[in-house]
């Protein structure tokens, strides 16, 4: 990739992350309590089935490649179709595992949930699209539009009383105006899509689905049990602080968008180097330390002192997204070398040994001890990944 594509995609990138970094840092300022904590729940009920958008469409589309590449699209947009479909009649269920949301079930928070659901999921189907057809340089007007305009607006309607669903029509409405210009520069690229029904081809992508159902149950596991032990008010922490720490994300998210696109359509693998690992690792355990003593000003000045309580939680995010950044490589070159064992080995793992930990620490009230577990959790990866290719040569990844 050249140095001038790598600056495009981390700059599309930084505005596409920033969104989640600078919407908490609003939110927590104008919503009261009460609707910080509905507004969380939310989210976090769309931020789980998240992890099916990315298992079914988004991973599939980006890592799409051969003779078939056009049909593995089309397939991931009907698979994106019943999603929407199965997360519609699942919405009104998983809203009562959240404790903010068991005394708001209405027709109203139900149709509420699944248009933000899809926008979000049209959104990002339409980002990815994109940039896999077209180009990271058409893509970013559009991010860097969706953006400005949001923010501003909720700029000016910050001088009246939001409530949640104030704040989740407005991110519905512009994701969808975002999206019909995803669909007009997409116009020219109709014939890169053959439309089918899941088929033989679907299989390719079966452990990418697997490993994306094991992160689902965990994310829900952990965010509604935070929402029980902790409250609306910690739900409403351990959202903010996580998305505080998108900065971090960014490398992750620049290799599961950009760099995996980019992979598949010209058939390389990413390589590292063991000196390459030690570095990071090195620095993810400064940046860490660093968290942890600058845990309650970093509460205090991104979000006014409201989250101070929670302070503790900014080392366990933190140490969550340097976990996610330093295993993203890993997973990208299972993705596209389809390296299906590794990613079912990993999905087993999760299942049989951290999931049950989740369980018992959350239902037992040890919130920050089951956030701990969970923070970790990316680097099973890593130690697959070193115990099935060991280092004789030197490389982390095969």
């Amino acid at each position: 990739m050249s140095a001038s594509r790598a600056v495009l995609s981390l700059s599309e990138q930084i505005f596409a992350s920033g969104f989640n970094f600078l919407l908490f840092l609003c939110v927590a300022r104008l919503l009261s309590g009460e609707e910080l904590g509905i507004f969380t729940a939310m989210f976090s009920l769309n931020q789980s089935f998240s992890f099916f958008l990315f298992g079914l469409v988004l991973f599939p589309v980006s890592s799409a490649s051969g003779a078939d590449t056009p049909k593995q699209i089309g397939i991931a947009l009907v698979l994106l179709v019943i999603l929407l479909l199965g997360f519609a009649l699942l919405a009104p269920l998983t809203t009562y595992a959240f404790d903010s949301l068991k005394d708001q079930a209405s027709l109203q928070l139900w149709v509420l949930s699944v248009s933000f659901f899809a926008g979000q999921c049209c959104y990002e189907v339409g980002r990815w699209l994109c940039i896999r057809l077209h180009s990271v340089l058409a893509a970013l007007p559009v991010t860097l539009l969706r953006f400005v305009s949001f923010f501003t607006a909720l700029y000016l309607l910050s001088y009246w009383q939001l409530n949640a669903g104030h704040v989740i029509v407005l991110q519905t409405c512009i994701s969808l105006t975002a999206v019909g210009f995803y669909v007009w520069l997409l116009r020219g690229f109709r014939h890169e899509i053959v439309w089918a029904l899941p088929d033989r081809v679907t299989f390719k992508h079966l452990a990418t689905f697997g490993n994306s159902v094991v992160s689902f149950v965990a994310n829900f596991i952990v965010v509604s049990l935070v929402d029980r032990g902790l409250g609306g008010g910690g739900l409403a922490a351990f959202q903010a602080i996580r998305s505080a720490t998108n900065p971090i994300g960014l490398v992750s998210q620049v290799l599961d968008n950009h760099f995996s696109a980019e992979f598949s359509r010209s058939g390389q693998r990413m390589s590292f180097h063991k000196h390459i690992l030690l570095v990071a690792v090195s620095g993810a355990i400064l940046l860490f330390l660093l968290s942890f003593i600058f845990a309650r000003e970093i509460t205090d000045i991104l979000f006014a002192g409201r989250f101070s309580e929670y302070w503790i939680l900014v080392p366990l995010l933190f140490l969550a997204s340097l976990c996610h950044a330093l295993t993203r490589p890993v997973f990208v070159s299972w993705r596209v070398s389809n390296s299906t064992k590794s990613l079912n080995t990993y999905s087993f793992l999760i299942l049989i040994i951290v999931m049950p930990v989740l369980i018992i620490t959350g239902l037992t009230g040890h919130s920050y001890v089951m956030i701990g577990v969970f923070a970790l959790l990316p680097m099973t990866a890593l130690l697959i990944e070193l115990i099935r290719h060991p280092a004789e040569n030197g490389r982390l990844t095969q």
